[in-house]
């Protein structure tokens, strides 16, 4: 049994792999210790921790740095939580010599599809600056607005407007760099995705 731990209270702290099963834990920090023998002495602990048989995973994916690996089961999903990249290639490695009738691939995600949800958040702030912008110089120059039977959307554009101008402008100053930033970054370096597949 291959066993990994983490004792930074991040992600799983317990996960050990076998033959035959994926099993991840979170026993607390005084019981590490006591599980970790358990599970190099072949007796699975009973408690906060569960296997995952190996039969019954059809694919396990991944971002690259990312802490999550995607466990897709038959008839449902689980996944893997590993802050430290080491480890976390480690684990990837691992489960791609060891489980049988297995398919690895990396794929880098387009272009246009990196950046797809960054433009989408663009606009989307975009819309809302404008319209709180507008109803922000309206209500300081001196009109009054009831939204209170209003839909939740001119709910948010109210208390934005309330802000005025000036914190308007920079609030969204700020978190449309930062959206831009993201979307450079996309551009720049587009995802890839790890991929290990049963063959059919």
């Amino acid at each position: 049994m291959k066993i990994w731990v983490n004792k930074v209270n991040e992600g799983d702290r317990i996960i050990a792999i076998d033959k035959s099963i994926i099993y991840k834990g979170n026993p607390s920090q005084n019981e590490l210790d006591s599980y970790v023998m358990d599970l190099n002495s072949g007796k699975i602990p009973t408690k906060k921790i569960r296997g995952i048989p190996l039969n019954y995973l059809k694919r396990i994916s991944t971002q690259k740095g990312k802490p999550f690996i995607n466990l897709e089961l038959n008839g449902g999903s689980d996944f893997l939580v590993i802050k430290n990249q080491v480890k976390k290639d480690e684990i990837l490695k691992y489960l791609r010599e060891n489980i049988p009738n297995s398919e690895y691939s990396l794929d880098r995600e387009s272009i246009k599809k990196a950046v797809e949800k960054p433009i989408i958040a663009m606009a989307v702030i975009w819309l809302f600056f404008i319209f709180s912008f507008i109803l922000a110089i309206k209500m300081e120059s001196g009109d009054e607005y009831d939204v209170s039977n209003g839909h939740s959307i001119l709910g948010i554009v109210f208390i934005l407007a309330h802000l005025g101008t000036m914190k308007l402008s920079i609030l969204f100053a700020i978190l449309f760099s930062a959206t831009v930033i993201v979307f450079l970054k996309k551009k720049k370096r587009p995802p890839i995705f790890y991929k290990l597949e049963r063959s059919k």
